[in-house]
């Protein structure tokens, strides 16, 4: 069959073993470090399908719900960012920066602090970085 040489190349979940990702090479000589590397990245795409798949093929109707979720989200994000914009006088550029930085610092996908800021559960100023910083009291009554 021509199959000189076999890699296998470990496939892991949180560093727990979960397969092989097993490569069939037509010669004996070591694989190049640059190939390795692509291989490992293959190794992880292996990894993520399988973690997202699903035994039952996709409905017309949860491809269009997958399709109006991501919509959605992206006019959330959108109309978050132009309140930012607008609310401190910031570029799209700076209001998108400020939303991103945010959601990071807090551990939160963008789209929720989008998601908050519309539905005024989160200030923009929160946002920003611009909230009044909480007094402490002062201990001399």
């Amino acid at each position: 069959m021509g199959v000189h040489g076999v890699y296998a190349l470990p496939l892991t979940v949180r560093d727990q073993p979960v397969g092989a990702l097993n490569l069939l090479v037509s010669d004996t000589r070591e694989i190049p470090a640059e190939d390795l590397t692509v291989a490992a990245s293959l190794a992880g795409v292996a990894v993520g399908a399988m973690l997202r798949w699903r035994p039952e093929p996709l409905r017309p109707s949860d491809i269009s719900t997958r399709i109006q979720s991501v919509i959605s989200s992206k006019a959330a994000l959108e109309t978050a960012i132009g309140m930012l914009a607008a609310s401190d006088g910031l570029t799209v550029t700076d209001a998108s920066r400020a939303l991103r930085n945010h959601a990071r610092r807090n551990g939160t996908p963008a789209v929720t602090v989008a998601q908050r800021l519309l539905g005024r559960t989160l200030a923009p100023q929160e946002v920003l970085g611009t909230a009044p910083a909480a007094r402490s009291p002062d201990p001399t009554g």
